[in-house]
């Protein structure tokens, strides 16, 4: 299992073609993960970008 960086959320989430190749990757590899702490910069980031509540 990889565990998987707020850079790298953000850059899948944002589209960057890399990532998302090195995702694919991944997702073939088997399981990956996020921590809580990457879990909550990826939501506190969002919510500061676009001031929406989850």
């Amino acid at each position: 299992m990889k565990l998987l960086d707020t850079s790298v959320l953000i850059e899948i989430d944002i589209g960057g073609k890399g990532v998302l190749e090195k995702a694919r990757e991944l997702d073939a590899e088997g399981r990956h993960a996020i921590s809580t702490i990457s879990l909550y910069e990826f939501y506190w980031g969002t919510y500061r970008k676009y001031k929406i509540g989850f």
